[in-house]
């Protein structure tokens, strides 16, 4: 089986222009959960990182899923792909970022869903494979069907609390054996992929396309998702640009020997791994596209890496190479801060 860490990812290299325009991350949708170890089924979790969790203590958990439709669901359910590159579970003090690719695993959606025997009811339920065999499960069940008006996980945004003592986020034991750690669900929130961000810096001067080169932010704000695409646009064809952050702004600020202005103080990163050629949009050809996928568990500073939390405001900007009248300079774009959660 393949597997995935969400803190370590693979360091993005120099990519051709062709697929840069094309670059998307596979989580369309967040399943966020809040919720407290409630009881042990059988002896609980007796090894793993996890052994030491008492009841009572705070769970989070954080899947992502794809708007993919996976396989042919029975009456009144959907599937989507889950997305194992985005997991995250803390219980208690202790945190994991691992799971492991499962094959036919499926986040499913059930509007009125029919059961033979029973009433038609809502449910929504995910499985993520982690290390060691263990296991994490979402149930949400609502017995009078009033929780959805839909099957389609895209259009599910928002706040639920289960209504059946059965729903649940379960934490098997490693090795299965039916036992592990039962969480009473006290949130569970869907969010979509959406833009993101605040827009700054837009003083920022024209380069060799005659007009500013332009930074948006998209995905999710949720710092435990690490799933940020930083986008540039309007940016010369060819040339090569970095992205820059801080959690420090400041007035536009001109920068020696180049055509643009810089709105980022105080400590000030580069992602050098995040060096890439400005390529063609797909939909808007000959217009210049830069992607930016930042490590939001890594993010460079002057004194070292360090990870991105919730509550902290990150502004990212982008300097790129260009040339006009003929002679080598460089520009930077707008910038886009976005407040994580």
């Amino acid at each position: 089986m393949r597997r995935f860490r969400l803190t370590h990812r693979a360091v993005a290299l120099v990519i051709g222009l062709a697929s840069l325009a094309t670059f998307a991350s596979a989580s369309d949708v967040l399943v966020i959960v809040n919720a407290t170890v409630d009881h042990k089924r059988g002896n609980g979790i007796t090894s793993g990182i996890f052994s030491n969790v008492q009841i009572g203590e705070a769970v989070t958990f954080v899947g992502g899923a794809s708007a993919e439709s996976a396989t042919v669901p029975p009456i009144g359910a959907r599937h989507s792909l889950i997305d194992h590159e985005t997991f995250y579970l803390q219980m208690g003090s202790v945190s994991q970022t691992n799971a492991i690719y499962l094959d036919g695993a499926f986040l499913s959606v059930g509007n009125d869903f029919m059961v033979s025997g029973l009433a038609p009811y809502d449910a929504l339920t995910m499985v993520f494979a982690t290390l060691n065999d263990g296991s994490v499960t979402l149930s949400l069940f609502d017995l009078t069907a009033a929780m959805f008006s839909t099957n389609d996980i895209r259009l599910l945004t928002g706040n639920y609390v289960q209504s059946l003592p059965l729903s649940n986020l379960y934490v098997a034991n490693p090795g299965g054996n039916n036992q592990g750690l039962v969480c009473r669900l006290n949130n569970v929130e869907v969010i979509q992929k959406s833009q993101l961000g605040q827009t700054l810096c837009s003083v920022a001067t024209p380069n060799s396309t005659g007009v500013q080169g332009e930074l948006t932010a998209e995905g999710f704000d949720h710092a435990y998702a690490n799933d940020l695409t930083i986008r540039g646009t309007n940016l010369p064809i060819g040339q090569f640009g970095m992205l820059v952050g801080s959690k420090t702004t400041t007035a536009p600020t001109a920068v020696a020997n180049s055509q643009g202005f810089v709105c980022l103080g105080g400590n000030v990163g580069r992602f050098n791994n995040q060096i890439k050629a400005v390529g063609s949009s797909a939909t808007a050809p000959g217009v210049g596209v830069i992607l930016f996928k930042p490590d939001l568990d890594a993010i460079p500073q002057q004194s070292g890496f360090v990870p991105a939390t919730a509550g902290e405001t990150w502004t990212f900007q982008s300097w790129h190479r260009d040339v006009v009248g003929g002679a080598a300079t460089s520009n930077f774009t707008t910038a886009v801060a976005v407040t994580l959660r």
